[in-house]
């Protein structure tokens, strides 16, 4: 299970930083509208989705990852 939510975890940040950015500069140059808004939302949500979808191909691929996957997520 925990590598799974790292999965979704890690494909999350990068789509939310660049959503993030292309929200700035959209600001900036008087361009946002709801409709961008709902498209970043939608990449965000997308891209979790097969960032957990790809961690359970590999966890059903692979079934001792999620063994060690355990005590290497909650180790910061």
């Amino acid at each position: 299970m925990s590598l799974l939510i790292m999965g979704g975890i890690v494909t999350a940040v990068p789509t939310i930083l660049f959503s993030a950015q292309f929200a700035c500069n959209r600001v900036i140059e008087g361009e946002f509208s709801k409709e961008t808004l709902f498209t970043l939302a939608y990449l965000c949500t997308a891209s979790t989705a097969v960032g957990v979808g790809l961690a359970a191909a590999a966890a059903a691929i692979f079934p001792v990852t999620m063994l060690g996957a355990g005590p290497a997520a909650l180790q910061v």
